[in-house]
Formats: structure tokens, C-alpha cells, sequence
């Protein structure tokens, strides 16, 4: 399988070229590695697990149209993209804003994936260090990794699995833990049946 550290390395080699990573997805199936350009997904959370729904199904058409065959297990899907953090270790600001508006925002590269046969999601997230001048100079691990493994879990990998199983039955599954999540959450403010993990502002 194509570790986080591998996806890490290459995503590397790309912000030292251009400066930059767009959004990617990362699909491994079994020795394959397929690299999907992504649009930033607009919209609430709903709208966008849909959406991811659909993009699996129409790259399973693609990849098929290739002569990768149907019964090839997929080992990861993993989302490459850049965002805002708020760290607690650089601030002790009451954090009530957008991390992209907050003063003391850090820019990071975010690694989500998603191994199917596993049921596992996890996370990692590295600092994106530049030069006086702006340019970029290296990605630095963050404490909160844990070895590059946080509990997360990203419906929208979930559901373009789904999709790439081309299973309704898998997106109601998706569908149904969205469901019980925000339930919880307006009960209890917690998430059910979620392992403790550090929170990323």
C-alpha cells in the first residue's frame, strides 16, 4: 500500500515546483496509483458527499475503460488539499472565527484518507514553511499526527467509495452515519462510537 509518508513525499516534490498543491485525490488500487484533480467543493456538507458520490462513479467508468478490472481491491482514498489552521500552541485567542480570517492561522497541507477494507479513516496535517521572500520551503509534521494517524472521519470518501462501487446501499450507509452524527451532536455535542482524538483549530 501507498503510505502517508509516500503521498507526503510527493506532494512535497510538487510544492517545491510550483509553490502550491491543488486538490487531488489519490486513489490506490491494489499497485495502482490514479491522481484525480479535484474542484474545491462548494457547498454545505450534504451537497458535497453527493457530489463525491457521482465523481466515484464516473471514475470507476474511467479506470474501467482502462483495463483496470472491477474485482481489484481499492487499498486507500486519500484527499490532498490546502486549508487554514489555528494552532493552540501559537495562540491563546479565543478561537470564534474562520481559521482563514484568524490572526494566527498557520497554512497547512491536509492528508485525509480512507482505507475501505479497513473501515479506517485518518488523518495527517503539515505545516506549509516558506521562505522570507514567500516561496516555499518544506512541509513540517505537526505534533498533533500522532505518526501521521488522527481519527477523523470524511463522509465524502466514503461516499465516493460508494461510488466507485457504484453501491446504493454503501451511500446509504453514508448517508445514515451523517444522519446519526448530527443527531449526537445536537444531543450530547459529541460524536458516537468516535475514538478520542486531538482536535485541529
Amino acid at each position: 500500500m501507498v503510505s502517508m509518508d509516500e503521498i507526503k513525499t510527493s506532494a512535497n516534490k510538487v510544492m517545491q515546483l510550483y509553490g502550491k498543491h491543488p486538490p487531488l485525490l489519490a486513489l490506490v488500487i491494489e499497485n495502482n496509483l490514479i491522481e484525480i484533480p479535484i474542484q474545491f467543493l462548494e457547498g454545505d456538507t450534504p451537497e458535497k458527499v453527493s457530489r463525491m458520490f457521482s465523481a466515484g462513479k464516473f471514475v470507476r467508468k474511467q479506470i474501467r475503460e482502462q483495463g483496470i478490472p472491477d474485482h481489484l481491491p481499492v487499498s486507500s482514498i486519500n484527499m490532498i488539499v490546502e486549508a487554514w489552521m489555528v494552532s493552540r500552541e501559537k495562540t491563546a485567542r479565543r478561537i470564534n472565527k474562520r481559521p482563514s480570517e484568524h490572526p494566527d492561522r498557520i497554512e497547512i497541507l491536509m492528508i485525509t484518507r480512507y482505507e475501505p477494507q479497513r473501515d479506517l479513516h485518518t488523518m495527517a496535517a503539515y505545516e506549509i514553511v516558506r521562505k522570507p521572500d514567500g516561496n516555499f520551503d518544506h512541509l513540517a509534521d505537526r505534533r498533533e499526527n500522532h505518526d501521521g494517524k488522527i481519527n477523523i472521519h470524511n463522509p465524502m470518501l466514503a461516499a465516493f467509495y460508494a461510488g466507485l462501487e457504484e453501491s446504493d446501499g454503501l451511500y446509504k450507509q453514508v448517508l445514515d452515519s451523517m444522519e446519526a452524527a448530527s443527531k449526537a451532536i445536537k444531543q450530547t455535542g459529541d460524536l458516537p462510537n468516535t475514538p478520542p482524538s486531538t482536535p485541529l483549530h
